[in-house]
């Protein structure tokens, strides 16, 4: 399957034996995130991030987002549907890679409304221009030095100073995600 085949709303990350592991990290570090930075493209191909609330991460790590359907964002997607997005905070990192779409779809509008959403659209989720951005990933890398990970770290980190020789990172502190 190419990213070309996958249906929109499908993940194409997909993982081997080999790499279910660390699909499963990500999804596990990227759960514990409110936020993430949404980077889209302008049509002079400049970066553009914005912090973005996240309404939805499923387990196959579609991220779903809302926005107003005449906001900028919805329009660099239209032009380019390649965007990034990165997580950072208490010693983890992720940034990953896909495909957006901005839908109208009623049904996923009503099973992911939140009330604290009505601050940007006070008609709720009846609005006619909220919308939903869908973001499919194709790989993603992550880093974890929270908790017991950054205990670990820290010790790897001294005994490669005392040893000089390089840190030994595990794939529950650091792995890559790709189709």
């Amino acid at each position: 399957m190419t990213e070309n085949d996958a249906p929109m709303g499908q993940s194409m990350i997909s993982a081997n034996n080999s790499g279910q592991e660390q699909l499963d990290n990500f999804i596990k570090l990227a759960k514990t995130f409110e936020t993430a930075m949404l980077v889209t493209y302008s049509d002079s191909d400049q970066m553009h991030a914005r912090p973005m609330s996240i309404a939805e991460l499923r387990d196959d790590a579609t991220v779903r987002f809302v926005t107003n359907a005449q906001s900028l964002k919805a329009s660099e997607i239209a032009a380019d549907s390649q965007v990034g997005l990165v997580f950072q905070g208490g010693g983890t990192y992720l940034a990953a890679r896909g495909r957006a779409t901005v839908d109208h779809d009623q049904a996923l509008i009503d099973r992911l409304w939140q009330e604290p959403w009505r601050i940007w659209f006070p008609q709720g989720k009846q609005q006619s221009d909220l919308r939903i951005i869908t973001v499919t990933l194709h790989d993603a890398e992550y880093w974890d030095n929270s908790g017991i990970e950054g205990i670990k770290y820290a010790f790897s980190l001294a005994k490669a100073y005392a040893t000089g020789t390089r840190p030994q990172v595990s794939d529950s502190q650091h792995g890559k995600v790709q189709t």
